[in-house]
């Protein structure tokens, strides 16, 4: 029995399969190629697409964080291989939660600080996603790529997304995590 990995992000299609050899790649390469006809992946730079990187990015720091409601205000996580990964609260409301992540690097006179990346994520939590609302010390230029101005929109919301998804994943992969495993006794 085989499971179908192409349909994995479907688990209501998930299809296990009896078959061996030739047969049995004739029939996964039909059923992966049926599922994208139906359901098209969203392309790069398009709003399916930037919709699907909120919904990862939600996902992301919900195994980052844990519950992202009850997270405290300003945690660290510290892992031997890598920075510091520095998360404040600056905004909470009932469907909504704004935080700052980033790394913090000292200046050469070690008096100060320097967040960078410093970015500004609104989190939904009716929606399920979250979105990058700021990305300081980043210089305009590199954000525009287009000339049409509906694009050009939609390239500015893209790529700093993109860059929260990839950072994510990294943060996830390095072993970060701001999850506070708080035991109850009973008595």
């Amino acid at each position: 029995m085989l499971s179908v990995d192409c349909l994995k992000p479907y688990k209501k299609f998930t299809v296990m399969v009896v078959m061996c050899g030739r047969r049995l790649v004739e029939f996964l390469s039909m059923i992966c190629s049926v599922r994208t006809s139906i359901i098209p992946l969203p392309k790069p730079k398009t709003f399916a697409g930037l919709m699907e990187i909120y919904e990862i990015n939600y996902i992301n720091l919900r195994r980052l964080c844990g519950n992202l409601r009850n997270i405290d205000n300003a945690v660290i996580s510290e892992i031997q291989q890598d920075m510091d990964l520095h998360l404040t609260v600056i905004y909470r409301s009932k469907y909504t939660i704004t935080i700052k992540l980033t790394y913090q690097f000292l200046s050469q006179d070690s008096a100060h600080s320097i967040d960078y990346p410093d970015l500004l994520v609104r989190i939904y939590f009716d929606a399920k996603q979250a979105e990058v609302l700021n990305v300081s010390k980043c210089s305009p230029s590199a954000l525009s790529e287009s000339h049409s101005p509906y694009s050009n929109q939609l390239s500015e919301k893209w790529q700093p997304n993109r860059f929260l998804y990839k950072w994510l994943k990294y943060c996830i992969n390095q072993g970060h995590t701001f999850k506070t495993e708080r035991l109850t006794v009973d008595k």
